[in-house]
């Protein structure tokens, strides 16, 4: 496509520059994202919260691990228990939360 490039460039006497001939113009590419944005989506950075307390709330914790727990459940990498089970470092069931790890 590059040599493609190069033709379309000298045919329409566009940027003759030889350094530039097989490159695109930021103008060109601002045309044509402008012109395909129904098709290509682009995101500007946006600003987050710097001050932890306002993001790191009990909700969107819940709401961070529902959406894993479902996702490693349709992907089978793991399985819903009957019921929650407290567990060691192993995997191990075990009966007291002194002697759990994690949650249940």
């Amino acid at each position: 496509y590059q040599q493609k490039l190069i033709d379309y460039k000298k045919m329409r006497n566009i940027n003759q520059d030889e350094k530039q001939l097989d490159r695109v113009s930021m103008r060109c590419v601002h045309g044509f994202m402008k012109w395909w944005k129904h098709v290509i989506g682009s995101m500007r950075p946006k600003r987050f919260e710097l001050d932890r307390s306002q993001w790191a709330t009990y909700s969107n914790f819940k709401e961070m691990y529902d959406a894993l727990e479902e996702a490693m459940l349709e992907c089978q990498i793991a399985q819903k228990l009957p019921q929650p089970t407290w567990m060691d470092k192993e995997g191990n069931v075990v009966q007291s939360e002194a002697d759990a790890f994690g949650l249940p």
